[in-house]
C-alpha cells in the first residue's frame, strides 16, 4: 500500500478508488488526470467543475463513481506535487497504488508533460511561504532502473533549503535535462519581467 494515503484513506476506500480508475482505462484516466492537475497548478485558469461534468456525461459516469475517482486522483496529485516527484518516482507510485499498466502509462504521461509547470509551482510556493536559505543542484545519469528506457537518461535535481516559523526543511525537485532547460527559460522570462516592472535599487 502506498504511503500517500496511509493516514487519510481507508483500505476499502483506496481499493474502491483504484478499481473505479482502472475501469476507466488509460485514455480516459489520462484525460481526468490532466483536468485535475491543471486545476491544482493553475486553478484560476481551470473551469474544473464544468469540465468534470462534461466528462461524466460523455462517459456515462454516476456522480458517486466520479466523486470517488476525482477525489483519489486529486489526493494522489497533491502528494506528488508536494514531493516534487520525478517521472520515474511518479510511475512507481502509480504501480504501488495498483493502477493498471494502461492507467499508469496514461497518468505518467500527463505528469511528464506538466513537469515544468509543477517545478515552477513548487518553487513559487516555496518562495512565497518560506525563506530560501540555500539552493544546490546536481546533474546525474540514471545507472539502473526497472524500466530500461530510463537507463542512461540525464537528470537534474534541485535541492532547496527553506526556513519557516516551524524550522528548516528541504525540498527536492527532479527534472530531465530537457525539462530543466524549459524550466530555466521560464525562470529567465520571470526575471526579465521583474527587472522591467520593479524600480532599480538605490
Amino acid at each position: 500500500r502506498s504511503h500517500y494515503m496511509a493516514s487519510s484513506v481507508s483500505d476499502s476506500a483506496l481499493t474502491k478508488y483504484v478499481d473505479a480508475l482502472n475501469a476507466l482505462g488509460g485514455v480516459r484516466a489520462r484525460v481526468l488526470c490532466d483536468l485535475a492537475l491543471t486545476f491544482l497548478l493553475t486553478p484560476s485558469k481551470s473551469n474544473f467543475q464544468v469540465s468534470i461534468a462534461e466528462f461524466a456525461q460523455q462517459n456515462k459516469l454516476s456522480s458517486g463513481t466520479l466523486k470517488t475517482i476525482t477525489q483519489g486522483i486529486i489526493h494522489h496529485l497533491q502528494e506528488a506535487v508536494k514531493e516534487g516527484s520525478s517521472s520515474h518516482l511518479f510511475e512507481n507510485r502509480c504501480k504501488e497504488y495498483g493502477y493498471s499498466t494502461e492507467v499508469t502509462e496514461g497518468m505518467t504521461s500527463v505528469w511528464v508533460s506538466q513537469a515544468v509547470t509543477v517545478a515552477s509551482s513548487l518553487l513559487q510556493r516555496a518562495m512565497t511561504n518560506n525563506q530560501l536559505v540555500d539552493m544546490d543542484w546536481i546533474f546525474g545519469v540514471t545507472a539502473s532502473s526497472d524500466d530500461f528506457n530510463h537507463v542512461g537518461k540525464t537528470f537534474l535535481q534541485l535541492k532547496l533549503t527553506l526556513a519557516s516559523s516551524e524550522g528548516s526543511k528541504v525540498v527536492l525537485i527532479e527534472l530531465s535535462l530537457e525539462q530543466f532547460y524549459q524550466f530555466l527559460a521560464s525562470m529567465e522570462k520571470c526575471k526579465s519581467y521583474l527587472d522591467y516592472v520593479l524600480p532599480p535599487s538605490a
